[in-house]
């Protein structure tokens, strides 16, 4: 004997698979170059395994430039201090007071 509702319980499963699959289909329309371009390298991969192995290096080696020596700068050397004269000294450091160590002042009464 069959159950009352049974036949309505099998057309809503119907139905949810009917809208399950518009949208699966949906989805594989609107993704489909990305999907297209995926499985052809899946497939080419399963032709070639060896195709996925990191490629080797060529037979002849890169040539290796020769590094240029870093110069490091030397330091500047400081310059020595100027030596003074014996005026200079004489004058403490004044080197406007002429050629005499000790300058007489001038008279204004002579004649």
């Amino acid at each position: 004997m069959r159950h009352p509702g049974s036949g309505q319980a099998l057309v809503e499963y119907v139905v949810l698979l009917a809208m399950g699959s518009l949208v699966a289909i949906g989805a594989v329309a609107v993704a489909g170059p990305q999907l297209s371009t995926a499985y052809s390298q899946v497939n080419a991969l399963l032709a070639n395994p060896a195709a996925a192995i990191a490629p080797t290096a060529s037979p002849t080696p890169t040539p290796v430039l020769p590094s240029t020596p870093t110069l490091t700068p030397e330091p500047t050397p400081t310059p020595a201090p100027a030596p003074t004269s014996s005026t200079e000294a004489d004058n403490h450091g004044h080197s406007d007071a002429g050629s005499h160590p000790h300058p007489t002042p001038a008279n204004p009464h002579r004649d």
